[in-house]
């Protein structure tokens, strides 16, 4: 534990940016593959793009304190091993000091080329989570999702986060979370741009 406090200060004082287009850039390919996953529902259907893709602008807490343990893990555990699979000691150093500047990290409304992506913010879901807890004082029997299904026409919603790249921005670690669980994948750029090379590991709701 000592050890790993002691990373976390220098990777405080030493913390490693990249640019934000890219991260924009690899965010965008993970939105295509999302795509088909998501709801046609009939609200939609005047809409000649089709289906949407509802993103938050940013994970749970406990995502992120998750995908950065894993990020954060010794030499010789499995998550270690895994990422040794893919990366070199110095990207995996590289990609640590990257992880507190991630952790801050939030799309923005605008910026995808995909006009079909919409973020929702997490100020739209706490007042979700408000109105959650207003109906059960009420004994009415009510979810988030619900609110989330009238005000966009679907409740599955997506996440991206924990965009990580090795010293040569040619692969990259990211978490991307479903209506149903959430996945860490190392994508790498080749020719025709990003496209998955594996996957770190899962987790089923």
């Amino acid at each position: 534990m000592i050890g790993w406090l002691m990373l976390w200060k220098v990777i405080a004082c030493h913390g490693q940016k990249v640019p934000e287009a890219l991260q924009y850039r690899l965010a965008a390919t993970i939105v295509e593959e999302l795509r088909p996953i998501s709801v046609l529902v009939p609200a939609q259907l005047l809409d000649t793009l089709g289906v949407r893709v509802y993103l938050s602008d940013q994970p749970s807490s406990y995502l992120l304190t998750k995908t950065e343990a894993f990020m954060m893990s010794g030499a010789g555990t499995d998550q270690h091993n895994a990422l040794r699979q893919y990366f070199k000691l110095a990207d995996l150093s590289y990609m640590q000091h990257q992880l507190l500047i991630a952790r801050e990290f939030k799309f923005k409304p605008g910026l995808f080329s995909q006009n079909w992506v919409h973020i929702i913010t997490k100020d739209t879901l706490t007042a979700l989570g408000a109105q959650y807890n207003k109906r059960l004082e009420s004994s009415e029997e009510y979810k988030r999702y619900d609110s989330l299904l009238h005000l966009y026409g679907q409740n599955r919603r997506f996440a991206i986060w924990g965009m990580l790249f090795s010293r040569d921005h040619k692969s990259a670690v990211v978490s991307v979370s479903y209506f149903d669980g959430w996945d860490i994948w190392v994508y790498e750029k080749g020719p025709q741009g990003w496209r998955r090379k594996g996957k770190l590991y899962s987790e089923i709701d």
